[in-house]
Parts: structure tokens; sequence; C-alpha cells
């Protein structure tokens, strides 16, 4: 539990805004999750010095929330703090072909910012709802392209409070990986490299990307994006769909019949229903195809 003393010293410090017991089915993509003890939402990096140096100094579980997207909070919700970047950091600057933006600027605003200048190489992310920061933590991206081709730098702070600018060679980025570790690191800010290009080109190709998406993905329903990564040599949709499971409900959760590698809030899902869907999938393929299939989704908090 924490101290009631204590957190109002640090709210009573901060200039962001703080909810405490904060429903994370309010915080997330898939709209499910018990509550968060407190989740505080930083305005400038002055906030999350202060939040990381109470965590530290009271030894009180940090959890690093984005735009909460690729993430499931279980239905016992989150002890300590949970800290999301707002103010400042949803800032985007443009100078020539580089491109600064905050950690919570929304992927597609960055992308749409980027076609208003005339700069090509962030189509792809046009239909992807996760801030900038996550999405650099995960390198996400599509078959053909990744966040990390553009990214020339990243400022990070750490868990003791001291902020450091990565290049893109430090930070060991490949498929839906980086070094950098979300729970221990946070990303404030990246600057992207891109090139010039046609404005209307540009524009044409981020529709082609997001009616693809319309298409082959369910994107009016809650969902958490791709649920597993895709296992060397195979799609993990494909592979959840002929093991028998495409549309299959539990609760208020259903693996999509629109895509089987996401998995949809109905209306009234459960943490639960959705891991119980998760956990069923990795067996059925692991015992039908000797594939194991490796969440791409964070599953953080406590169960019921």
């Amino acid at each position: 539990m924490l101290d009631k003393k204590e957190i109002h010293d640090l709210t009573s410090r901060i200039s962001g805004l703080w909810v405490l017991n904060a429903p994370m089915a309010s915080y997330t993509t898939l709209k499910v999750g018990g509550p968060a003890e407190i989740l505080i939402e930083a305005e400038n990096e002055h906030d999350v010095f202060l939040v990381i140096d109470y965590a530290k100094k009271t030894n009180t579980p940090l959890t690093i929330l984005g735009n909460g997207s690729n993430l499931l909070v279980l239905d016992g919700g989150l002890k300590g703090i949970v800290l999301r970047l707002g103010g400042h950091f949803k800032k985007i600057k443009v100078l020539d072909n580089k491109i600064t933006a905050g950690a919570a600027a929304l992927l597609p605003k960055v992308a749409r910012t980027a076609a208003s200048h005339g700069l090509t190489g962030l189509e792809f992310v046009i239909g992807i709802p996760a801030s900038l920061g996550g999405a650099v933590a995960m390198n996400a991206g599509v078959p053909e392209q990744v966040l990390s081709d553009v990214i020339s730098s990243v400022q990070i702070i750490n868990q003791q409070g001291h902020t450091r600018s990565f290049a893109n060679g430090e930070l060991d980025f490949s498929y839906r990986h980086s070094n950098i570790n979300s729970q221990q690191e946070i990303v404030l800010s990246a600057e992207l490299t891109m090139e010039h290009g046609d404005e209307a080109e540009i524009r044409l190709k981020m529709e082609e990307y997001l009616n693809k998406r319309k298409a082959s993905q369910p994107m009016g329903m809650p969902n958490a994006g791709s649920i597993f990564k895709n296992p060397a040599g195979y799609a993990a949709g494909c592979l959840i769909d002929q093991a028998g499971l495409k549309g299959l409900t539990n609760g208020g959760a259903q693996i999509s019949t629109r895509h089987a590698n996401f998995i949809i809030n109905g209306g009234h899902a459960s943490a639960k229903d959705v891991l119980n869907l998760i956990l069923l999938a990795q067996k059925s393929v692991l015992n039908q195809f000797g594939v194991e299939l490796v969440p791409e989704i964070k599953i953080v908090g406590e169960e019921n």
C-alpha cells in the first residue's frame, strides 16, 4: 500500500495530473484491467525525475505506460505507481529532414507531421495506435519496415534519474526488439532522420497502408494489436487459424475472425478472458505444429 502522506508530498510537487485507483481499462486499447494504485501523468522531465526518485527511495513498484496498446493489464490491477508521459512529451519538431518528437506523441500524428513536410519513411506507422516511446522500445513495424530504419537517436532516463542520448547503433534493434528495458529505462524523445519526398505520393502510400490495415485487422474493436511475435518462417495468425481457433470466444473476448493474431474485447471482456485465449492459442499451436508462440504484448499486473 502507498503511504498517503508520502504520496501527497509527491503529488504536491509535480506539475502533471494524477489519479488514485485509476481504472486501467480506461488507459489501454484493449479496455480491460484492474486499477492502478496511482497513475501519474508527467508534464515534463522534472516530473519524471521526481517520480523515479520517489519510487527508488521508497521501493515502490513503478510501471511505465505509453498509449496502452500492446499491453494486457490483469484484473487484479497494478501496485504502486503507473507513470505515463504527457504535456511537453507530446511535442513534435521538424528541422529540414529530421523530426524530434516526445515519447508521448502518437505515431499516426508523427507520420502525418512528416507527410505535411514532405518527408517519407513513416507511412507504415499510420494505423498503429501507439505512442512513440513505446513504439521505439519495441521497434514497432510491419514485415517490410521497422521504426529503427529512421531512428537516429533516442533520449532515455534511467531509474537513477540519469538522462542520456543513445545513437541507433547502441540500442541493438532487431525484429520487435531493442535493448531498452521499458521498466528500468524511460524513452523521453527520439530523433528521426527521413528522406525528402513528394507529399502527394507520401499521403497516397499512407492511405494504402491504412486501407490494408482496415481490411485485415479488427480496427473497429478494442484490441491490443498483434498478440504474438511471428515465429521464424511462420505467421502467428495463420498458425492460430490452422489450429482451428479463429473466432473462438472466452467470456467477452474473442480471437478475431478477421485476423487470428488479434484478440478483441466484445464489450464486457475481463483480462482473464483474454489471458485464457492467449494460453489456449500457445498450447494448441505447440501441440499441433511444435511451434512456440511468444507474446508480443506485455502482460502486467496481478490476477484477482
